[in-house]
Formats: structure tokens, sequence, C-alpha cells
């Protein structure tokens, strides 16, 4: 990386120091495996060209491509999806149902039937309830 000290965009601001990593082009050229594309690519790019907007560029089309194959994968299957989710629906309400487990419950509820008022924590438990904890200077 070579660090560059460039002039503020407007008068009156700092300077800024940008790190920037610059590639050798007839360097990278003496690599014999390189395609006719990539060959071509560096050909076209200045002897010392700049990595980032390289980078930029693939993840932007990486990017890109990823966003419209899930777009299209959920286009293309939107009514089977559509059919499965009804029916994972149908399952979780009879579930819930036949076994009186309900997303209260599962989020740290009681399962109670119609009407049913559940008893606190120690009384279903058999527990007898625990006095309050007290810091040892208080404690007698």
């Amino acid at each position: 990386m070579i660090p560059l000290l460039r002039t503020p965009p407007w008068p009156g601001q700092p300077p800024r120091l940008v790190n920037e990593l610059k590639l050798d082009r007839d360097k990278l050229l003496e690599w014999k495996k390189w395609t006719a594309p990539a060959k071509a690519y560096l050909r076209a790019k200045e002897p010392q060209f700049d990595l980032l907007p390289v980078i930029e560029s693939y993840m932007n089309a990486a990017s890109g491509f990823f966003n419209w194959f899930v777009e299209a994968i959920n286009e293309r299957n939107a009514e089977i999806k559509g059919e499965y989710q009804s029916a994972a629906q149908e399952l979780m309400d009879w579930y819930q149902k036949e076994t009186g487990i309900t997303d209260e419950f599962m989020d740290g509820g009681r399962p109670t039937a119609p009407g049913q008022v559940p008893p606190n924590r120690g009384q279903r438990r058999g527990q007898r309830r625990q006095p309050k904890r007290r810091p040892k200077r208080k404690r007698q």
C-alpha cells in the first residue's frame, strides 16, 4: 500500500491521507498463465493501477448476480412456497389445538386449558417459597 497525501477537493479543507494498493501491470504480464481475456484486461490498464476499483467492480457484479438469482428462484417457486407455508400454518394450528402448546408457551408461558388459571411456578413444582437473599453485611 502506498499512502498518498491528497489535496482536498475544496479549498479550506485539510488534506487527507489515502491508502492505495497499486499493482504493476508489466510485472503481472510476466506471468505466463494468464488467459487471453485477462491479458487484454491488463494491457488496457495503466502501468500502475489501483486494485480497489477492480475489487469493487467484482463485488458489485457478484452482489447483482446473487440478488437476481434469489429473486428469480422466489418468483419461479412462489406458488409452491405459498402452498408450503399454508400447509405449515395448518399443521401448527392443529398441533397447538391438540397439545395446548402455543407460541406464548414457547416464549416462556405455560400451556393452559380454556378457562383454567395456571398456578405459579413454585406451586406447580411443589416448591416452598424461598427467602430473599441478603448481602453478608446485612445478615445477623
